[in-house]
């Protein structure tokens, strides 16, 4: 099997994986918005002007060839989930050498809506961050993408999920605490987007959607999966990605008493 994904953290130029990320500035006040999101754009989007996903609608886009939704059933949702909250555990833990402990980390749980935000982008099959995914609840939603093209043997969706998100948690390696302290533009140039939109403290909902679809890479025909992640909160500029100290020092209710103990325990 041939399998490459493209990447490109800081430019256009798409080389083995790509994938992709979004940073956000400090929101402006809430405002209740309409049930019709299109319609209500200028209340939930920034800059102003943005457009919102949701009027993408929800047909599969021009450039999609054998289009095919993936259902992000139960064992999906548990594969991002476990991937995210592991990680998001061992950072709060201080298990990895070059960040310190997290204060308070949020444990994800999955999020119907974000996930339906992210499947209007994900019908497009085009790799590309949309303007505005924001939800009435969630004013500052994050997003990590990542596509890859393979031919040969079969690669599933199973596959492909680890593999996009094991290459997303792989860019720990480029960066330093310094960089999650305060999210500037030292951090967007150091590559670290995906990883730091995995572990931010604030984010405590993630929805995702997949969609496969045929290609041509290089004259050959390929398959691609194109995986669209959607956060309750995202890299805010000039904002910490997490706080260090004790875990779970600033959790309200303590350390978690589940699988992920370096977690906010949840309130019951």
């Amino acid at each position: 099997m041939h399998s490459n994904v493209v990447v490109y953290p800081w430019s256009l130029l798409c080389w083995w994986w790509c994938l992709g990320f979004v940073f956000l500035y400090p929101s402006r006040p809430m405002v209740q918005a309409a049930f019709d999101y299109c319609a209500a754009s200028k209340d939930l989007c920034q800059p102003p002007g943005a457009r919102h996903v949701v009027c993408n609608g929800r047909n599969f886009g021009p450039v999609c060839q054998e289009p095919k939704l993936i259902k992000m059933n139960e064992r999906y949702r548990k594969q991002i989930l476990e991937f995210h909250n592991k990680l998001r555990n061992n950072i709060a833990c201080g298990y990895f050498r070059r960040y310190a402990e997290a204060s308070s980390m949020e444990q994800l749980d999955w999020d119907p809506k974000l996930a339906r935000m992210a499947e209007y982008n994900a019908r497009t099959c085009t790799f590309a961050h949309d303007e505005c995914r924001n939800t009435r609840k969630y004013r500052r939603v994050g997003q990590n993408l990542a596509i890859n093209w393979f031919y040969g043997v079969n690669m599933t969706a199973s596959q492909a999920i680890d593999k996009f998100q094991y290459h997303w948690y792989q860019e720990h390696s480029q960066g330093k605490q310094k960089l999650v302290d305060r999210y500037t533009l030292p951090s967007m140039q150091a590559g670290i987007g995906h990883f730091t939109q995995m572990i931010h403290a604030d984010a405590h909902r993630i929805g995702c959607a997949m969609v496969r679809f045929a290609g041509v890479m290089k004259g050959r025909a390929v398959t691609q999966y194109y995986l669209v992640c959607n956060y309750s909160e995202g890299n805010v500029y000039e904002r910490p990605v997490y706080r260090k100290g004790k875990r779970c020092s600033k959790c309200k209710y303590g350390c978690s008493t589940g699988t992920f103990k370096c977690l906010c325990r949840k309130q019951h």
